[in-house]
């Protein structure tokens, strides 16, 4: 975390790998580790390059340059664990403007703190999938087969997802922060999809204001311009090194992430009171 000065500005960013930048690595690191795309899956290698080139930095670096940053994410962590983070993180107290930004992660995540946390550790969120099979072997198995078959549906992730959003954005009102959410790469993130999804529930999505949202599916907008289809890991299996946008390791390259921040920036100029 940077020095951060009593009048300083601050972006605050909230998601998974894609906000940590994940990928993000100059093309001489991915010639080193070609033939083996998810090298780097658990992230601990190449942490500069990810602090450097995640679209949190290059929003700082190439657009608000008066603001430093904190950057919160956690590879592979769902929405509920995410949106955590700004609790279980000292967010320092600044008399200066605080823009919070949450990067929706996949909807269908659930996270559960680790029996053995410990505040300093980076990988604190144990995250289990709807997939029966993905953690065999390992303890986490019998719950994440009991998710599959019980717990988990489309409705119940997209209210999972709506509350752990609304937690953020009462956090960010009650302390006068500005707030803004997108969606990465889960294709259920749209209104319209969600609303389908919540049936006779859809008065749920009222608890968040959506005028914060950015109306974009970032990953799908990129597989679009590069004829990549619908599937991110799909398209990502067939690269072996990064196109323009998407890394063989399904995550955002450089200029992707500098895409991203700069869409940010246009959607904060055109929708905010703000001096940037």
């Amino acid at each position: 975390m940077p020095t951060i000065k009593a009048n300083d500005n601050l972006i605050i960013a909230i998601g998974d790998s894609f906000t940590q930048g994940i990928g993000a690595y100059p093309l001489d690191v991915w010639k080193k580790h070609e033939g083996n795309p998810h090298f780097n899956v658990v992230g601990e290698l190449y942490r500069d390059h990810q602090m450097e080139n995640n679209w949190a930095s290059q929003l700082s670096k190439n657009h608000l340059r008066n603001f430093k940053v904190i950057n919160l994410a956690v590879n592979g962590v769902g929405n509920r664990g995410a949106s955590k983070e700004i609790y279980l993180n000292e967010i320092p107290k600044t008399t200066g403007k605080v823009i919070v930004v949450f990067m929706i992660s996949g909807l269908q995540r659930f996270d559960f703190l680790k029996q053995d946390y410990i505040g300093k550790d980076h990988m604190h969120w144990l995250t289990i999938w709807p997939i029966p099979n993905l953690h065999k072997g390992e303890p986490i198995e019998k719950v994440e087969e009991w998710y599959a078959r019980y717990g988990h549906s489309e409705k119940t992730s997209v209210i999972e997802t709506l509350t752990a959003i609304a937690e953020v954005e009462n956090f960010s009102k009650a302390r006068g922060f500005e707030f803004v959410f997108a969606s990465a790469f889960d294709t259920l993130f749209n209104i319209q999809k969600m609303k389908e999804v919540l049936g006779s529930d859809s008065n749920l999505l009222n608890m968040v204001d959506w005028t914060n949202y950015i109306p974009v599916n970032f990953t799908a907008d990129f597989l679009k311009k590069e004829n990549g289809g619908d599937s991110l890991w799909g398209y990502s299996a067939r690269l072996k090194m990064p196109s323009t946008y998407i890394t063989p390791c399904n995550h955002w390259t450089i200029e992707g992430q500098r895409v991203v921040a700069e869409y940010i920036y246009k959607f904060l100029k055109e929708n905010y009171a703000l001096e940037l």
